[in-house]
């Protein structure tokens, strides 16, 4: 994955849309079990203003399993 979203992402921090602001928006939308965000943007089905938090969670994730499998062979190492 090569999509930057920092800025997407923190440069919404001090927006506002109406009463609320950009990131109270944002918060509101990940809470709605309405919607399998990430089944939306891979689908095509939507490709709003989510997309930047999908892709972030999506490259959390993958960084996850990574340092997962790092250490896992960081272990094996020392157990030679």
């Amino acid at each position: 994955m090569s999509y930057d979203v920092r800025n997407a992402v923190l440069g919404n921090m001090t927006m506002s849309l109406g009463e609320k602001t950009y990131i109270e928006v944002i918060q509101d939308y990940i809470a709605d079990s309405e919607h399998d965000w990430v089944s939306e943007i891979h689908n095509k089905n939507n490709s709003n203003m989510m997309a930047p938090y999908v892709c972030l969670f999506e490259m959390l994730n993958l960084q996850k399993t990574l340092i997962a499998q790092y250490i896992s062979h960081i272990q094996a190492l020392k157990a030679e």
